[in-house]
């Protein structure tokens, strides 16, 4: 995927869950501010899981 689409999807999304946010009464503080789509799978081996199977989140 060419980082333009890739750009111009990531804003389509983002835009849609900001207005879906504003639609159910979400604060600014509430909204998503930023997304990333990822090819590989989430594993511990890659670091995008912890050792208890969450998510891991960077600040």
């Amino acid at each position: 995927m060419s980082s333009e689409l890739n750009a111009k999807l990531k804003q389509t999304v983002l835009d849609d869950m900001i207005r879906e946010g504003k639609r159910r009464g979400l604060m600014s503080y509430e909204q998503v501010k930023a997304i990333d789509f990822i090819k590989e799978p989430f594993t511990i081996e890659n670091g995008l899981l912890t050792p208890t199977l969450k998510a891991r989140r960077y600040a």
